[in-house]
């Protein structure tokens, strides 16, 4: 899970909204599509112009040996301000550190291009999801983005 966090500190008060409309879509035969969409709108504070796109990632690990071996797993995303205004970003990876059956991940590196205004905070945290008993959950916030970075984890 990826969770990102565009925040702007404003007085100005937009009198335009932006409106999210989520559906989800499942191969189910009981399909309940009276709770299966939401829609919610919410003020506009501030124009941004942020691309976050992922690149290239991990897509298949095979865990079928009983051995114990390390498979490296790789994710690039994109960062990229197209706007004219420096902007503070946080970017949170939400990752999964212990799974069934014996499967768990050691250790989480992120790295960027530019290290300048970027501070990295790491933090466990304990989920209620029954899969993945234990998360790690790694913040990485640029104090100014003001062009494109790579963020590999």
């Amino acid at each position: 899970m990826l969770l990102t966090t565009f925040h702007v500190v404003s007085q100005t008060n937009w009198k335009e909204s932006v409106t999210f409309n989520v559906d989800a879509v499942s191969l189910n035969k009981k399909r309940d599509t009276k709770h299966s969409s939401a829609r919610q709108s919410l003020p506009v504070q501030f124009q941004i112009n942020v691309i976050l796109k992922g690149l290239e990632s991990t897509q298949y690990i095979n865990g079928t040996s009983n051995a114990e071996v390390q498979m490296p797993i790789e994710h690039v995303y994109k960062v990229e301000n197209l706007g004219q205004v420096s902007l503070p970003v946080t970017l949170t990876f939400k990752v999964p550190i212990a799974m069934k059956p014996n499967i768990f991940w050691e250790s989480i590196n992120i790295s960027s291009n530019d290290l300048t205004n970027i501070k990295c905070r790491r933090s466990n945290q304990t989920s209620n999801e029954k899969s993945s008993p234990v998360s790690n959950r790694i913040s990485h916030s640029d104090t100014g983005i003001h062009r494109q970075g790579h963020e590999r984890c």
